[in-house]
């Protein structure tokens, strides 16, 4: 009689660990595939995949009339062009910001360049689309500092952010007051160590704490 342990899903492997609990809100979110369904209308159903989620081939339906029917069809929403409507009424024009010594966070807010005005837009339209977006704002991954002047020379007293899909966030706490006191972020990760290995994923899950 073998003891080989029979391989299980990630799925039941998340619902077995504490570490991948889902938050009420998000639970509610996701039944029925409400954040698929919000995804795929804001992507315009683009790839064949969810295409073929959401139009079933017939019982009768030949394999390649049905191929040709997912080919031909296309979504045509008004969700983009309203989500586009309301954010360029906001994002149209520079936003002007008085934020005395944030000048240089103002023009370079996730540390690879980019403005805060080109970072915000599309946290926008996340919240815009899926009903709510999270950024998340951290430091330097370095040694703790010795004195608010060290912090200050050293430049580790500058903040980064970084957004997260709205599904990505799976838990998260909040004291009293309605502040964030933690949350944990799920997310794939795409890998490709060298260019003739095959490009692997991996479940990723960060906790981030105030």
């Amino acid at each position: 009689m073998s003891d080989t342990k029979p391989a299980i899903s990630i799925a039941e492997w998340e619902e077995k660990n504490p570490l991948f609990v889902r938050h009420p809100w998000y639970r509610h979110m996701d039944d029925f595939s409400r954040w698929r369904r919000y995804r795929a209308i804001l992507e315009a159903f683009e790839s064949e995949q969810m295409k073929k989620t959401y139009l079933p081939k017939g019982v009768m339906e030949l394999d390649g009339r049905y191929d040709a029917r997912i080919s031909f069809s296309n979504f045509f929403g008004i969700s983009e062009d309203a989500i586009d409507q309301v954010s360029s009424s906001v994002f149209g024009d520079s936003i002007q910001i008085d934020a005395p010594g944030l000048e240089e966070f103002l023009a370079d807010c996730d540390g690879a360049g980019m403005s805060f005005q080109e970072f915000i837009e599309p946290v926008a339209r996340e919240a815009l689309g899926m009903g709510i977006a999270f950024v998340v704002v951290d430091g330097p991954d370095e040694e703790p500092v010795t004195s608010r002047k060290d912090e200050v020379i050293t430049g580790r007293n500058r903040a980064y952010v970084s957004r997260c899909r709205a599904e990505e966030v799976i838990n998260w706490s909040e004291d009293r007051r309605g502040r964030l006191e933690w949350a944990n972020v799920r997310r794939v990760v795409s890998v490709q160590s060298e260019a003739d290995q095959d490009r692997r994923e991996f479940l990723e899950l960060t906790n981030y704490t105030t």
